[in-house]
């Protein structure tokens, strides 16, 4: 997939445009390195979403935007819901309540985080919808509680931003950081130690 876009990219001409082949917790993007991170329904299914927004404020520059849609949860679904393999494929089981979901983004660090849009999902589509079916079908659910899960299922769109970085406290932080390194290399001068190894983004 990556090859095609690549492909399709340098056929159409694009010289700022860039694919990478990573994880959601991973990014093989350096530190305050991108203006925008854009996320369309796809970290409700990391099982470490904490670990997903602390990616995604790492690589953004101070006052880097982050923008994504997503579907939470307004009440816990039912247990045998929450197992479902194809509720999960469903972006449904790996949903997790709204306050918390916005208070993981806020712990990653982000600051201003709001929500800009939020939309409840019609019963008629829900029900309509091939994955729903197969889950109403195989869970045996009634009537009754298909119009309760629709109810606990949302789409959100959050934005939040990176906060501008103190120069006093970046100053600070970086004495103590290079402190530590010297009475580390002090306790180890027998020991060579290479610290360097161990979504849509966009940058200016």
């Amino acid at each position: 997939m990556i090859d095609r876009a690549r492909s399709n990219t340098a056929q159409l001409g694009h010289k700022n445009v860039e694919f990478r082949l990573g994880e959601i917790e991973n990014l093989p993007v350096a530190d305050n390195a991108i203006d925008a991170v854009i996320s369309n329904c796809v970290i409700n299914l990391s099982p470490n979403k904490r670990r997903v927004f602390e990616e995604a404020f790492r690589v953004l520059k101070p006052k880097g935007r982050l923008m994504i849609s997503d579907i939470v949860l307004l009440k816990k679904l039912p247990v045998a819901i929450r197992q479902s393999a194809e509720a999960y494929i469903g972006c449904i089981s790996g949903a997790v309540l709204k306050d918390e979901y916005l208070r993981t983004i806020r712990d990653a660090g982000f600051k201003e985080v709001k929500i800009m849009g939020e939309m409840k999902f019609p019963l008629e589509h829900m029900v309509n919808d091939p994955t729903v079916k197969k889950i109403i079908k195989k869970l045996k659910i009634s009537a009754g509680k298909a119009r309760e899960l629709a109810d606990s299922v949302v789409s959100v769109k959050i934005s939040g931003v990176k906060p501008r970085i103190d120069r006093r406290k970046a100053l600070s932080l970086r004495a103590s950081s290079s402190l530590a390194k010297c009475n580390f290399r002090s306790r180890s001068s027998n020991s060579v130690v290479d610290g360097a190894q161990g979504l849509i983004m966009t940058s200016t």
